[in-house]
């Protein structure tokens, strides 16, 4: 019996405004109240999951930058994983003019000035949805106030980079872009959503170790855990347990690798997914 859910947000649990919403919030108030456990696992930082307020607020476990950070329901450190530092001088030195993001604990730094960076990002449909067309007041300026812009080759270095993200829109400069990264593919994974974009963790960091890492830690019996997602990032975790979904609109090769293709995100496909699974168990007379 199926006890403990894991889901990505954005392209999968969210609605199709990247956005939770009320529906979201009582079904999952819902779930939570008879007994079950979620957990969020996606490539956002902490800042990220608590733009999704009614969310966060929830006793739910967190795993974010794509396994990198994990969190308790009462939103303490459970493990964090930084990338190596000769890593991190290692992808400065061989990609200087790239668009890279460099993700701590809790800020976001680039070598790109604020305006040149709002320019390249804008270019990407999936950001400019998510932030330049977000309908809350101030929040292009809420969401730009985690980061560090112009900063530093030694600031950079100086801290512990958790994950490392990078955007490029025109296929020849991506493909040179990638070849560069396989120098380091002794020492980070890239477990990228989009294919515009990497993200780049410790090669032994993942959605699904970090998964792993809390079901031990809870003693939670994997074959009893049900994982939903729909991007790249999602692809070993959902390869790692049998009870495993994908929205409609999650990509191909993602929809090849679940047990199961459930309705699209823009229809509340794993909040519907998961309270039939509730209510199956409920039919059954199955205690949690």
């Amino acid at each position: 019996m199926i006890k403990y859910f894991a889901s990505d947000l954005d392209g999968t649990l969210l609605n199709a405004d990247y956005a939770w919403d009320t529906i979201l919030d009582e079904g999952m108030k819902a779930i939570l109240r008879d007994g079950y456990e979620f957990v969020v696992t996606t490539g956002r930082t902490i800042a990220g999951v608590k733009g999704c307020e009614g969310l966060w607020a929830l006793p739910v476990y967190v795993i974010v930058m794509n396994g990198a950070l994990i969190l308790d329901k009462d939103k303490t450190t459970l493990f964090r994983g930084a990338i190596k530092k000769r890593t991190v001088a290692g992808i400065l030195d061989a990609m200087p003019h790239a668009k890279l993001e460099f993700f701590t604990e809790d800020k976001i730094l680039t070598m790109l000035p604020r305006k040149k960076y709002i320019e390249e990002y804008m270019k990407w449909d999936i950001w400019r949805k998510k932030v330049l067309d977000n309908g809350k007041s101030g929040y292009l300026d809420e969401y730009l106030s985690r980061f560090h812009f112009q900063a530093k080759r030694e600031e950079i270095l100086k801290l512990d980079i958790l994950k490392i993200n990078g955007l490029e829109l025109h296929q020849d400069k991506r493909a040179d872009l990638l070849d560069r990264l396989t120098m380091f593919e002794n020492d980070i994974v890239n477990a990228s959503f989009d294919s515009n974009v990497f993200e780049l963790t410790d090669r032994a960091i993942s959605k699904a170790s970090a998964l792993m890492f809390l079901a031990h830690r809870k003693q939670w019996d994997k074959q009893k855990i049900a994982v939903f997602g729909d991007g790249g990032n999602d692809m070993d975790m959902l390869m790692s347990f049998v009870h495993s979904y994908a929205p409609e609109n999650a990509q191909e090769q993602v929809k090849k690798v679940v047990s199961e293709i459930i309705a699209s995100n823009d229809q509340y496909g794993v909040l519907k997914k998961i309270m039939q699974i509730v209510a199956d168990n409920r039919r059954k007379h199955t205690p949690i």
